[in-house]
């Protein structure tokens, strides 16, 4: 691929079935996306989640650390019991789950261990419960409802887990009421529809916030595919601005700005800067046999194949006019440059396309070679004019041959030493 360009396809930008994928979610409102589109959105929101729920987690331990408290004034008699269990087993697990949210841990696995958080302090509670004979320990049990609110919306996890929370929270607490046979009935379903309530409104909440949490990932997502897809489009049509439209290699505004990076804004000392003009024989002629259709297929496949001599990033190939090409080699002296026009002279006589016009009876290129040191006097004006003056040579020496031309004549050199007899100003290749 010549410099300076890139090769886009202007079918579809790759944008485009994601931005697809992105309207269908917010039109779906559904927290489960597509495969795609949920794996985009975990990648880019996985640094995020694991250092929010490392914080909520950090923030649950000071708060259930407070619940010591609340166990001294109801539960007195488990008081030890519920100190052991809550600083020996239960902080230590939400300690090591919120240090586990600095490791990249799998969705599942990072969703899975809040949720297994939350599921241990509502069996704590339960231990208590069952553990204290105290006459108010019933009343622990109302903590549930703030490890709903904690669970579903201060650590918001993930909807499914949350409802799983709330089933389990609700189940733990079916389980204690025959063992809390002291207290009354009474007392016992006003705790039941207050966990169930509690259930409800932060699942409602819970939904809401994931929702919402998603929603704005898709918006934000949405405006950039949108600004990629514009930048993509702007440099398709920069890309075009400097493709020639036949073949599809660097036409002259291109080879300009090329040129002038490579020559004008060169360093001294910067290196050898060599340059090819390639001239298609009797081409005219071809045209006139054959028809201009077949002429531009004819330079179509020129192009391909003078496309796989030259170095991908670094090597600047470009259609001059008409038959002419004109390739620019950076850093590579006159001697490279006079062995890669000769393989490529001989690469396009081993092709052998059908040239009945020619006296050869197939396509040949005849090529002038320049070379000379980018910063220094040489110019691409001066480039461009001694690799004309050597194609011009190789043409009145009988074409299909390579001619070796010199960038800058110095006092002891001279240009036309290379050539048959000097070229007429403005005059034109004859084919």
């Amino acid at each position: 691929m010549e410099a300076g360009t890139r090769e886009r396809s202007t079918a579809e930008t790759p944008g485009r079935p994601l931005a697809k994928l992105v309207e269908q979610a917010l039109a779906g409102r559904r927290l489960d996306f597509v495969p795609a589109l949920e794996a985009r959105f975990e990648a880019d929101t996985e640094s995020e989640r694991r250092r929010f729920l490392r914080n909520r987690l950090l923030a649950a331990i000071a708060v259930f650390t407070l619940f010591q408290v609340d166990d001294y004034y109801i539960a007195p008699d488990a008081f030890w019991a519920s100190a052991a269990l809550r600083f020996g087993v239960v902080v230590p697990v939400l300690f090591a789950a919120a240090l586990m949210q600095g490791l990249r841990l799998t969705p599942l696995v990072r969703e899975l261990t809040a949720f297994f958080c939350a599921t241990l302090v509502a069996l704590d509670l339960a231990a208590i419960n069952l553990i204290s004979r105290a006459p108010d320990h019933f009343h622990l049990l109302y903590g549930f409802v703030l490890l709903l609110v904690y669970a579903n919306v201060f650590v918001q996890l993930r909807f499914r887990y949350a409802a799983a929370t709330g089933a389990v929270t609700l189940a733990i607490l079916l389980a204690l009421l025959p063992a809390n046979a002291a207290t009354s009935t009474a007392v016992k379903v006003n705790l039941l529809l207050m966990v169930t309530s509690a259930v409800s409104v932060t699942l409602v909440g819970n939904y809401r916030l994931e929702w919402e949490r998603r929603e704005t990932y898709l918006l934000r997502l949405r405006e950039t595919l949108r600004g990629d897809d514009l930048s993509a489009r702007n440099q398709r049509l920069q890309d075009l601005s400097y493709r020639d439209w036949l073949t599809g290699l660097a036409n002259r505004r291109l080879l300009e700005h090329y040129l002038e990076e490579a020559c004008t804004r060169g360093e001294v000392g910067a290196g050898e800067i060599g340059m090819l003009m390639l001239d298609v024989d009797f081409f005219k002629n071809y045209n006139d046999r054959y028809g201009h259709p077949a002429g531009d297929a004819c330079l179509q496949a020129l192009a391909t194949l003078l496309r796989g001599h030259m170095r991908a990033g670094v090597d600047l190939l470009a259609r001059y006019g008409g038959e002419e090409f004109l390739a620019v080699l950076p850093g590579q002296g006159l001697p490279a440059c006079l062995r890669i026009a000769e393989r490529i002279r001989r690469a396009v006589e081993e092709a052998a396309l059908p040239h009945e016009a020619s006296p050869n009876g197939f396509v040949t290129l005849s090529i002038g070679v320049v070379a000379g040191q980018a910063g220094l006097a040489i110019d691409a004006e001066t480039l461009i004019q001694s690799a004309d003056a050597a194609l011009y040579a190789a043409k009145q020496a009988g074409r299909n041959r390579i001619w070796p031309g010199l960038a800058q004549a110095g006092p002891r050199q001279r240009a036309d030493r290379w050539m048959a007899k000097p070229r007429r100003p403005g005059a034109g290749h004859t084919g």
